[in-house]
């Protein structure tokens, strides 16, 4: 399936508490890396989309 390409507007507040989460990462994320994991780490929490285990693959 082929990737979305979706645009979003962030308040200022928004754009420093993504800052602040690539900082914690490691490798620092690009901005839109770093909403993906947000997003992906949410929608797994709440079942939206299933666990994928990375480290058997």
């Amino acid at each position: 399936m082929p990737d979305n390409n979706v645009t979003i507007r962030l308040t200022d507040e928004m754009t420093e508490a993504l800052d602040s989460f690539r900082k914690e990462q490691q490798g620092r994320p690009s901005r839109p890396d770093a909403i993906r994991r947000i997003l992906t780490d949410y929608f797994i929490s709440t079942g939206k989309i299933p666990f994928e285990d990375d480290e058997d693959g």
